[in-house]
């Protein structure tokens, strides 16, 4: 192959792989295609790379946890039924959705008061949300 076929078919490769590293991006995924693309059959990532991988899959992995987290369903079981009862004439089905709402959103609803509003507060702090006062 020419060197111009070759720059090309890296480029082609390049091209294919783009898609697939916004889909999983992560840096390791990264450097390891780097390393294959450069026509390397096994790379290792200087130290300097490693920590910064690690350091941004353990960062990738906080936000997944924090996303499952504002992802969780909410239960029946872990409320009153007078919460409960406001939680589903709110439209709150996830602690995503519970963290959108202000403690003045809980306290105008009929049969909702102080004592159901710790309740709501002490469920968000649970998992390290707050729920806002305006």
């Amino acid at each position: 192959m020419t060197e111009g076929k070759i720059e090309q078919a890296k480029k082609d490769a390049e091209s294919l792989i783009a898609p697939i590293v916004r889909v999983f991006h992560t840096s390791l995924f990264e450097v390891y295609m780097k390393g294959f693309l450069d026509g390397l059959k096994s790379y290792e990532p200087s130290e300097e790379d490693a920590e910064r991988i690690l350091a941004e899959e353990e960062e990738s992995l906080v936000k997944l946890k924090k996303d499952a987290i504002l992802q969780k369903k909410l239960k029946p079981e872990e409320f009153s039924v007078r919460v409960w009862n406001v939680l589903k004439a709110m439209d709150v089905h996830t602690l995503s959705d519970m963290i959108s709402h202000t403690q003045t959103d809980y306290i105008s609803q009929r049969n909702f008061g102080r004592v159901c509003l710790v309740e709501v507060i002490g469920y968000a702090h649970k998992y390290g949300y707050e729920i806002k006062t305006k």
